[in-house]
């Protein structure tokens, strides 16, 4: 097998071949210099995001990448010898790795001023696109500032080899006239006009017998000039032509090579950050316009936010990079997210319609019908996805208008996930940037006004028959299709809440309760709710304020403002109370049960879910029925009844099986599985728990979720394995962090400190003990009594093991912590802090 050192020693000859220095490869590579000369010393193995970045870099072809790719990351098994063959074979050069304007080289390429980052897999794409024999036309199509000229040029500089006539780059971006496409190749190819003969003749002639690639730049504005494209491709068998242009030449021949941003990071969260070729873009202008700049702490964060913020759209990171003389990255974030005018150069060998963001949007902008620049502005005001009816309701947007604007790289099209498949009626959306611009041509229109209100009638219109399916056998694929639309239902609130439309709002946000809740959205649902509920006043009618209060109080019960939820329940049962509103009574008297059964009170949690279910039973509401016997279950449970708390949960199963009630079938399955656990009955316990949490990923109802892992992990430690049960705990309590939800952070804080007890580590196990019963003090929720029986005696016997001194010590620092650093301190074992 081969070694490191031998791996190491024909880079260096290959690096060397190609004439470039450590710091050429790295930069090419998109590494740091260190990591280059480690890999080259081969006292380090590149990663594999390095290895692919290496072999683009080092000109490997596509039929022998997968040997380099094993060869450079030592994959290679005893047996295999391709890889091998890398090292034997002496180095070559590439077939054209650099630009060049002599006769002999024939590529006749304007030279760029910056290397081409992040494009490796797309060069190698088309290079082997372009080397088939049924391919003759290729069109790289993408929006403004995506980088469609850079790439076009590095692929052809690497093609020169099979085309002996030689590789011609024809610009067309200053030509407006399709008639003078014709002369503008010519004049490139040298070929000139005979007086008995069309230019269009002489141009057939003179490339008829030879094997030729045009490279025809910026076509989008000649696009008229298409069949002259597809007369010379039909009289000339050996040649080639690679198009960029904003749209499709719209020819039977022509290949569409589709180009996005470049990659960049999802959130704050990435280790990494230069794996991401949006990044290393930055990085890249940033040090040619200041040498000492260095990608590191803050700078890093706010690299990746304004990565995100252009969704990796190159001519903007170049535009933003070359701002870091004067701001810092931080800064230069703000001043994007504020407006588009911000981002623009004053160099003067970039293209006019390159020195800002808005110059390259006016030049796409300028080429649209009218029809479509009003289809494209209108829908400006969607957020994040545009389904196919609604771009019809809010724009009178026809499938034609659509089409075009795709074929015009101003809209993207892509199909949605749903239930695991893709649905079948695509999706559409904008590309942020763009989006902002049509926006500011909207609100110049005088539209924006009227087309938000269509937007929001839209999104009140899906809320509204998304309600009813939020609970049931339909209750997946709504969720999903709300999770979908979150951006499009924000918009819609945000212009409800800035238009005095509180009404609209409330019935929006009283519709959606059930959604926020159950994928863990409760800080934000919360937020809508009570700022809508503020306003309401008497302007808005009853029915409507006490559906939006009804999903205010379960948000706040789930984050455990007792307070809050019974406040607004109570005033909720005295409305229902004077209409005679049996379901709403319902429902209010539930709310308040369920605080009372968190905060102990066992006898008023059981009374009221008896007359809750006593009206539920008449009004002959079965799933709401299954919701009442689940919740008598759990306090029967608490209270250590568990004959009769299974006999509650198995009926309320029952009925949740007939109903196809998915998230109720895995309450109820969670509540039987730490039934089973109480009474020692492990495999029972850990088939229930299972079975729940497989339907609550399905589900995404991350709460419930994590209450389900911690009774796995429960399971897990009492069966002996205590680092399964570390990490159901932990997972359970990274759901949590984000729901800001105390109980439940209580209940993993001091399962895991039942974990560090097990292993010995009693200082650990007493301040995280500490910690969960500060928690629980701050809301005012005990342990139910028969956790209290599990506790208290594993409390008591670490004291008697750490001392009365040792054990007070570690309980006050426990005590002393914040709840985020509860959550860090708990969660440092796993590396999750």
């Amino acid at each position: 097998m081969p070694s490191s050192s031998a791996f190491a020693a024909w880079l260096k000859r290959q690096r060397k071949t190609l004439d470039l220095t450590q710091a050429d490869l790295a930069q090419r590579v998109g590494c740091s210099l260190d990591t280059m000369y480690r890999i080259e010393a081969g006292t380090r193995r590149p990663s594999k995001q390095v290895a692919l970045r290496l072999a683009a870099a080092l000109e490997i072809p596509p039929e022998r990448q997968a040997a380099f790719l094993r060869l450079a990351r030592d994959q290679q098994s005893r047996d295999e010898t391709d890889a091998a063959e890398f090292l034997v074979q002496p180095p070559t050069a590439p077939a054209s790795g650099s630009f060049c304007d002599t006769v002999t080289c024939q590529v006749h390429l304007p030279k760029p001023p910056t290397l081409i980052v992040g494009r490796e897999q797309e060069v190698t794409e088309l290079r082997a696109q372009l080397r088939r024999a049924d391919v003759c036309l290729v069109t790289v199509i993408g929006q403004a500032g995506v980088g469609k000229t850079c790439l076009s040029l590095e692929t052809a500089a690497g093609l020169a080899p099979a085309f002996g006539d030689g590789v011609y780059f024809v610009p067309l971006a200053s030509i407006a006239d399709a008639e003078l496409v014709g002369p503008a190749i010519a004049a490139v190819l040298g070929v000139k006009e005979l007086p008995s003969a069309t230019i269009q003749q002489t141009l057939i002639d003179f490339l008829r017998n030879r094997r030729l690639l045009l490279v025809l730049d910026n076509f989008e504005q000649v696009v008229l000039a298409a069949p002259l494209v597809a007369e010379l491709l039909s009289a000339s068998p050996e040649l080639k032509i690679l198009v960029t242009s904003r749209e499709p030449l719209g020819l039977s021949a022509e290949w569409l090579f589709d180009v996005e941003g470049l990659r960049y990071p999802p959130d704050d969260d990435v280790m990494e950050f230069e794996s991401y070729s949006a990044v290393r873009l930055f990085a890249q202008r940033a040090r040619q316009v200041q040498r000492r700049w260095v990608l590191a702490g803050s700078e890093a964060q706010a690299v990746a936010r304004i990565c995100r913020l252009v969704e990796g759209l190159p001519l903007a990171i170049e535009l933003a990079a070359a701002w870091v003389r004067l701001l810092s990255c931080a800064e230069i974030a703000r001043e994007i997210a504020r407006s588009l005018t911000f981002l623009t150069t004053s160099r003067q060998d970039v293209p006019a319609r390159h020195r800002s963001l808005l110059a390259a949007f006016d030049h796409s902008w300028k080429l649209l019908s009218g029809e479509e620049q009003r289809v494209l502005r209108q829908l400006s005001v969607f957020r994040g996805g545009i389904a196919r009816g609604a771009a019809e309701e809010v724009a009178a947007a026809s499938l034609p208008l659509l089409s075009a604007l795709v074929d015009k790289s101003l809209l993207r099209t892509h199909g949605r996930q749903l239930q695991g498949m893709v649905q079948a009626t695509p999706w559409y959306d904008l590309h942020e940037m763009i989006r902002q611009y049509a926006w500011e041509r909207l609100v110049a229109s005088g539209e924006a006004a009227a087309t938000q209100a269509r937007h929001a009638a839209v999104c009140l219109a899906l809320a509204e028959a998304a309600a009813p399916g939020l609970e049931g056998s339909e209750q997946v694929r709504w969720l999903d299709r709300l999770e979908g639309e979150h951006d499009n239902l924000r918009a819609a609130l945000e212009w409800a809440r800035a238009s005095g439309q509180t009404e609209l709002g409330l019935r929006l946000a009283g519709a959606i309760w059930r959604f926020w809740y159950t994928h863990g959205h409760l800080s934000e649902g919360r937020q809508w709710l009570e700022h809508l509920l503020a306003r309401a006043g008497g302007s808005v009618s009853a029915p409507v304020q006490a559906a939006a209060r009804h999903g205010a109080a379960m948000l706040a019960h789930a984050q455990n403002d007792y307070a809050r939820a019974v406040a607004l329940a109570e005033e909720n049962l005295r409305l229902f109370e004077r209409l005679s509103d049996k379901r709403g009574m319902a429902d209010s008297l539930h709310t308040l049960a369920l605080v009372a059964r968190d905060q102990g009170d066992y006898a008023c949690a059981t009374a009221r879910y008896e007359r809750s279910l006593a009206l539920r039973r008449e009004l002959g509401d079965i799933r709401a029925i299954a919701a009442s016997l689940n919740s008598l279950g759990v306090v029967a449970h608490d209270q250590g009844d568990y004959g009769r708390a299974l006999a509650r949960y198995e009926e309320s199963l029952a009925l949740r099986r007939e109903l196809g009630d998915i998230g109720g079938m895995a309450g109820t399955l969670t509540n039987l599985g730490c039934l089973a656990h109480y009474q020692g009955d492990l495999p029972i316990a850990a088939a229930r728990l299972a079975e729940a949490l497989g339907l609550l990923r399905t589900l995404g109802d991350k709460r419930v979720m994590a209450i389900a892992l911690d009774n796995l992990a429960e399971v897990a430690h009492d069966q002996g394995d205590n680092e399964r049960a570390t990490a159901l705990y932990v997972e359970g309590l990274v759901l949590k962090r984000g729901l800001n939800a105390r109980e439940l952070v209580a209940y993993s804080v001091e399962g895991l400190g039942r974990v560090a007890r097990a292993q010995g580590r009693l200082e650990r196990a007493v301040r995280l003990f500490g910690a969960a019963a500060a928690i629980r003090a701050a809301i005012g929720v005990p342990l139910a009594p028969g956790d209290r029986l599990i506790y208290e005696p594993i409390i008591d016997r670490t004291r008697t093991l750490l001392g009365d001194d040792a054990f007070a010590a570690a309980w006050r620092a426990g005590q002393q912590m914040s709840l985020e650093q509860t959550i860090a301190y708990a969660l440092e074992d796993a590396g999750n802090a």
